[in-house]
């Protein structure tokens, strides 16, 4: 499973060392398309997902965000 973080979460390395087998820690205004095409789970603080960098990465299944809210995801283009 291939995870990108946001680098500005706390306390967050240790768990996912356990969980996933790789894991790329980016300030949240680097996940490009480029950068989550292969990925399986996206975790942001206040990074915006939009439709353009989730539309055409077939493996993503999670996108979780530390925060309140949900206006920073694309939420129609992540359900379909």
């Amino acid at each position: 499973m291939k995870v990108i973080v946001d680098n500005k979460i706390p306390y967050i390395r240790e768990a996912l060392s356990r969980l996933a087998d790789e894991v790329i820690y980016l300030p949240g205004h680097d996940f490009t398309p480029d950068i989550v095409k292969d990925a399986d789970a996206l975790i942001v603080r206040i990074a915006k997902c939009d439709g353009h960098a989730i539309e055409n990465s077939p493996n993503l299944k999670v996108i979780g965000r530390t925060g309140v809210g949900y206006d920073s995801v694309d939420v129609k283009t992540a359900t379909a």
